[in-house]
């Protein structure tokens, strides 16, 4: 079974934004569209106490008016004089509604003027009052309201429209995310390419750092450092085997040298001639594998940087075992 592949780093900060900005986007345009209520419904309520101010001034100067029909009045309104004495209805205005052509490049709109004594809108936001006396004595309160019903058809309208704005600006914000996150990370490719590069062949070799003066620039020369310092170390290890294989050679050169002469020459007395020739014989055999490998230890100090993919550690207490035993 094939493996799922872990996402990029800058898939995952696409993501992450996008899915962050669609959250800031929905917030924001839930704030928004209320904040638009709230102002519509604001100028409406301002509207609706206009016309019952107007309403007022009006019974000050022509009293009649509070017996009848009172005029129709635009934006939806509805005004009514109540009685406070008896709780009587003494005028109302029409039903208006607005009825909006259906020709799209056309703005004007026609009211439609319904029925007197539809029932006045109660249930509200947009509502005011105003008390007053009749030149006759008689208290009444002037009553204004507008049907809350345009306020659910404009937040039906607005929530229209966002619905597809609000996944575009996660989609823009993950796009744009995507882009940045690319460049800001490229240098990082560019250190992995050529971290990749270097090997035994090009130990001397050392990544760029980049002129940002950024923490990219700053992971850069760490890993230069880093690199430093195992080519210090592997420069010493070199050097430590270059040093014990010179050391080591010397004396056993001599040394087979003497057991060499020890074997060659005759003894005066041959008892135990032949036993001692045979022990020196396999310290001479000793002798010689330890200085063997020595001298393999010196090739391998003379190699250097040179070695190839085959070239392996080699541990010298190993070698020190091998050649006592």
């Amino acid at each position: 079974m094939t493996a799922i592949r872990p996402l990029s780093l800058r898939t995952k900060l696409a993501m992450t934004t996008g899915v962050a900005a669609f959250g800031v986007s929905v917030l924001a345009a839930v704030l928004l569209i209320d904040d638009l209520i709230s102002t519509a419904t604001s100028r409406a309520t301002d509207e609706v106490a206009l016309a019952v101010d107007d309403l007022v001034n009006d019974l000050r100067l022509d009293p009649s008016l509070v017996d009848g029909v009172l005029d129709a009045r635009s934006g939806g309104t509805r005004l009514r004089i109540v009685d406070l004495e008896s709780g009587d209805t003494l005028a109302l205005s029409p039903e208006v509604s607005i009825v909006r052509r259906t020709d799209p490049e056309s703005v004007q709109i026609d009211i439609e003027v319904g029925s007197v004594t539809a029932g006045f809108p109660t249930d509200t936001p947009v509502a005011a009052s105003q008390t007053t006396t009749l030149a006759d004595g008689r208290p009444i309160r002037v009553d204004g309201a507008r049907d809350g019903e345009f306020l659910r058809e404009l937040r039906e309208d607005l929530t229209a429209r966002a619905v597809p704005a609000v996944p575009a600006v996660g989609l823009v914000a993950a796009v744009a995310a995507w882009l940045l996150a690319g460049r800001a990370l490229a240098p990082v490719a560019r250190l992995t390419t050529n971290a990749g590069q270097i090997d035994d062949d090009s130990r001397q070799k050392r990544l760029p750092v980049p002129d940002s003066g950024d923490e990219i620039a700053d992971l850069a020369t760490g890993l230069n450092h880093m690199l430093d310092r195992l080519q210090a170390g592997r420069d010493r290890e070199e050097a430590l085997v270059s040093d014990v294989s010179h050391e080591l050679r010397n004396p056993l050169a001599a040394l087979i040298s003497r057991l060499e002469s020890a074997i060659a020459v005759e003894p005066a007395e041959p008892e135990g001639h032949e036993q001692c020739r045979s022990q020196a014989g396999h310290a001479l055999d000793h002798a010689r594998r330890l200085a063997s490998l020595i001298d393999d230890l010196l090739e391998i100090a003379r190699l250097d940087s040179t070695l190839g993919p085959e070239a392996r550690m080699v541990d010298l207490v190993d070698i020190a075992e091998a050649a006592a035993a």
